[in-house]
């Protein structure tokens, strides 16, 4: 579930729900995805929303790395995402004991070291 103190931040352009601002002290916000991801260090209010209106949704479209419990990684695609969970798709082809398609759900907001940009592995 998104934390009550975690302020939503809606895109200038068209009022969509991008992510969330976190408040850690008094002038320092982190920068969050919707499901919980943080996007930069806490920052200034303005930077943290610089930070939210370049990222926009295009995370929602990208390939994320999943670690298993066993503490192997594979890819996998955000399939659906809300308030309280994120689905996740496995498409790892290059591992033969994973089943391509099988849905992952995680709950909201998603633990840093479980879900990871594939780009940053």
């Amino acid at each position: 579930m998104v934390p009550p103190h975690w302020q939503p931040y809606y895109r200038l352009d068209d009022g969509e729900l991008v992510g969330y601002l976190e408040v850690i002290e008094d002038d320092l916000l982190r920068p969050r995805t919707i499901f919980g991801y943080p996007l930069a260090e806490p920052d200034t209010e303005f930077a943290g929303e610089a930070t939210l209106e370049e990222a926009g949704l295009r995370y929602l479209a990208e390939d994320w790395g999943f670690q298993t419990a066993d503490g192997t990684r594979q890819r996998v695609r955000i399939a659906e995402v809300s308030p309280t969970r994120v689905v996740v798709i496995n498409n790892d082809f290059g591992q033969a004991q994973v089943n391509i398609g099988e849905p992952i759900v995680l709950a909201v907001p998603v633990k840093q070291d479980e879900l990871t940009p594939w780009g940053r592995l």
